[in-house]
């Protein structure tokens, strides 16, 4: 079977929050499983790398309470636009994501025998064939296709297919799945109950708070992401926010607020290479960050439905959405409507 995923529908399904029990510690060697793939190059990128991380369905840490699945990270050489990969999956299926150093990625599993081609064309859509056609690649292939369907198709459909093609960790993420598809991004959602790690200390999202939130989520190996940090440095000189608060009254740029506003910002990386490379990106961008473990499948990620890169979520000073994806004069509009820092305002005022 084949089909064509966009960079987007990729997103949607990637690194959702998997159970862990002891019965999925065993390990059993089986028919490895075999996967290689080509990757468009230009006259100037000759050969490079890709990235696979491979989640096996065995091992989870935990953090502050949430189960994460963790994640073998593999750097797999292009020699002449070719790269190879041969896995053993010791439970019933080995998640494979694969990410190259443009953006692209992919999802894709690898179970006992099969064997997986992936061609990353030049328009960033990834070609995935496999000639797996089980009955756990058929339940695997329908939580991918969750976001095109309705529930009650997902569910008469994951009804006829045996039970050993629904191992736990796989029911809980289309039960997930099919959770947060009926409670979308909307006036009624609010950051789910869940905390992340700082460098001095760790912050919950639905804490009592005095300012509105914005959440940018950002991954390393996507450069737009990347670039879209660099808003955060206008936002905290428009609006009065952290050291800029001392430059404020006397900047001249012309998007600059009449008044200071109450405004935490926070970047949230899905994936670095390592800590020191993720610290390095940003070090000079104001607000607080996060590297998050888990990174799609974490419960900040998942339950905010981030499906692509960058991710703008913004929420008011008690959590609740207000809005998302909106970039430029729409998100300032947001911005302009944060409650105001009276304590500054009034420093000013009085200078």
């Amino acid at each position: 079977m084949k089909k064509i995923l966009s960079l987007s529908g990729f997103l949607v399904a990637l690194f959702l929050l998997v159970a862990c029990s002891e019965e999925h510690r065993r390990v059993s060697k089986g028919v490895p499983y075999i996967l290689t793939g080509t990757l468009w190059q230009d006259s100037v990128t000759v050969d490079s790398v890709v990235t696979l991380m491979v989640d096996r369905h065995e091992t989870c840490f935990s953090v502050v309470g949430d189960t994460i699945p963790e994640f073998e990270e593999i750097e797999l050489p292009v020699m002449q636009g070719r790269f190879s990969y041969e896995g053993h999956a010791p439970i019933d299926a080995d998640e494979l994501f694969i990410a190259d150093q443009h953006g692209h990625v992919a999802r894709l599993y690898g179970t006992s025998g099969a064997s997986l081609t992936v061609e990353v064309l030049s328009t960033g859509k990834v070609e995935v064939s496999t000639s797996d056609s089980s009955a756990l690649c058929k339940a695997l292939l329908l939580r991918d296709s969750i976001p095109f369907l309705d529930s009650m198709t997902v569910r008469r459909a994951l009804g006829k297919l045996p039970e050993s093609a629904k191992p736990a960790w796989l029911t809980d993420c289309i039960d997930l799945e099919l959770a947060q598809k009926s409670r979308p991004l909307h006036k009624n959602f609010r950051l789910p109950r869940t905390t992340v790690a700082l460098s001095d200390t760790t912050y919950g999202f639905l804490d009592s708070r005095p300012e509105s939130l914005v959440l940018l989520f950002w991954a390393a190996y996507d450069s737009a992401s990347v670039d879209s940090l660099k808003v955060f440095r206008q936002i905290a000189r428009d609006y009065g926010l952290y050291t800029d608060a001392k430059t404020f009254e006397k900047d001249k740029s012309p998007t600059r607020s009449q008044k200071a506003h109450r405004i935490e910002l926070m970047s949230v990386c899905l994936y670095a290479a390592d800590s020191a490379s993720w610290q390095a990106t940003v070090k000079d961008i104001p607000g607080k960050h996060v590297l998050l473990p888990g990174g799609f499948a974490h419960p900040l990620a998942s339950g905010c439905q981030v499906n692509r890169l960058p991710f703008l979520l913004m929420v008011d000073r008690f959590s609740n959405y207000q809005t998302h994806n909106q970039w430029g004069a729409d998100l300032y509009r947001f911005l302009n409507r944060t409650p105001l820092n009276s304590d500054l305002n009034k420093h000013l005022s009085v200078r």
